[in-house]
């Protein structure tokens, strides 16, 4: 199983340290960004898997606006990267404009570990199982305008084709007949 790539954007450097050892000692690959701006730069170079997000750096200590800033290119640039929002500010309003924006969960510094690790666990099941969505619901929607493909290549196979496209062009009823398991369905399709 590959390593998950977790940036952490905080302008304390204890903070991304303290993070990095709970991330690296539970096998996560870690990136830091001391500000928004240093974390939009690795996000557009490297491949993330989820970035645990500060709100508050030096435009402020207690708006979150930088952090809110983030999330917001985030939406328009990486919609579906998930943001785990942070703040030692933990005020209700902050959390819910976080989770309006596009956080996909909300932590209050200091963390508790095991918290800290099962949202991350949660978050990256919840963007794995997206991403599968996505493919099978694309390999449907190729299923369905694609043409069926058939199995055989052989001469008598490749005539009957022919007519087959030549008729079905016309509204006359064609009566196809044969053993179980020929491809009679998939013709007539």
């Amino acid at each position: 199983m590959n390593q998950a790539r977790i940036l952490i954007v905080d302008d304390r450097p204890d903070i991304r340290l303290s993070l990095s050892f709970l991330l690296e000692d539970n096998n996560y690959w870690v990136y830091e960004a001391q500000s928004p701006y240093q974390a939009q730069k690795i996000i557009e170079d490297n491949q993330i898997d989820l970035i645990f997000l500060d709100m508050n750096y030096t435009l402020d200590t207690t708006s979150g606006e930088e952090g809110l800033e983030l999330l917001r290119w985030l939406a328009k640039h990486e919609p579906d990267l998930p943001a785990i929002a942070m703040t030692a500010w933990s005020n209700v309003e902050l959390a819910v404009k976080a989770m309006q924006i596009g956080a996909s969960d909300f932590i209050e510094k200091p963390w508790e570990n095991q918290r800290l690790l099962q949202v991350i666990e949660q978050q990256l099941k919840i963007t794995g199982l997206k991403r599968q969505n996505q493919r099978l619901s694309q390999r449907l929607e190729n299923a369905e305008t694609s043409p069926p493909e058939y199995q055989w290549r052989s001469a008598c196979m490749t005539q009957l084709m022919a007519q087959i496209s030549s008729v079905a062009a016309t509204d006359v009823t064609i009566l196809l007949t044969g053993d179980n398991g020929t491809g009679k369905s998939q013709l007539a399709n």
